[in-house]
């Protein structure tokens, strides 16, 4: 099996403490996917609230991690 990559395990691992949620981020060729797990209304509002307080505390309209 393939070995994990640092760089992605590291971004995912700052993903979850930004966003409160279980972050899945994987390779697909050239680009990949970021998965992010909730189980509620509530929990998906959270995630949303979270990401949008990281957007508008930056210069562009990028989340910024």
């Amino acid at each position: 099996a393939a070995q994990p990559d640092p760089k992605l395990m590291a971004i995912e691992t700052e993903l979850r403490g930004k966003l409160g949620a279980q972050v899945k981020v994987s390779r697909q060729g050239r680009g990949g996917k970021i998965t992010i797990d909730f189980f509620s209304d509530e929990d998906l509002e959270e995630i949303m609230n979270r990401m949008a307080e990281h957007q508008s505390s930056g210069d562009d309209n990028y989340l910024v991690v």
